[in-house]
């Protein structure tokens, strides 16, 4: 299948291209595709940066609403073509971000990434302290029965601290980043719009 000239790019770096889901032709080529996955006994769907599938120039291209209403489609065909098939989002995202995902808990994805328990364990590790950890986890709810979530320790892209913001004050993030940069870990920062590096 060829999928239509209408990319949009890179959101994530200079090496990677993005499908622009606002265009109609994208969206069913990639709905075609998923019913491939689907007629194939596809059990599991990952959604890989899922937060940035529809672009809308003047804006972050982040966590937007028509991004939630194409996993909303999506989530409606596999439950009328292969019932059982999970979503799995992937947005390394701050935590409340994240969980935006699961949507009303039967509409958006049945699980979602839990990008904030490997910096929180690596945290508890650095400073032989569990109570960041054992504090987010006790606070942890899931909007149904149907939904829970992707535990993970690490991934190829690493541990990101972003999902750290929103748990931990940013003196503390930024004291484990010195902290890991001492013992020889590779941090990457990103420029925000008022110019300040902020650690990924």
């Amino acid at each position: 299948m060829i999928i239509p000239r209408a990319i949009y790019g890179p959101p994530l770096a200079t090496d990677q291209i993005d499908l622009n889901y606002r265009s109609p032709e994208v969206l069913l080529a990639m709905v075609d595709v998923l019913l491939c996955y689907l007629e194939k006994g596809a059990e599991y769907v990952r959604l890989d940066a899922v937060g940035f599938m529809w672009k809308e120039p003047g804006t972050s291209c982040i966590h937007l609403e028509k991004t939630h209403l194409i996993i909303n489609l999506l989530r409606s065909i596999i439950d009328d073509v292969a019932p059982g098939t999970v979503i799995i989002t992937e947005t390394n995202v701050p935590h409340k971000d994240n969980i935006a995902y699961f949507g009303e808990g039967d509409d958006e994805a049945h699980m979602v990434y839990q990008f904030s328990l490997p910096p929180l364990v690596l945290h508890a590790v650095q400073k032989q302290n569990v109570e960041a950890l054992c504090a987010w986890a006790q606070n942890l709810t899931l909007p149904s029965s149907n939904t829970t979530w992707f535990n993970f320790l690490a991934s190829h892209d690493g541990i990101g601290l972003n999902p750290l913001r929103g748990l931990l004050p940013e003196s503390e993030i930024l004291a484990l980043v010195e902290a890991l940069q001492q013992e020889g870990a590779l941090v990457n920062w990103k420029n925000n719009p008022d110019g300040n590096a902020q650690s990924l």
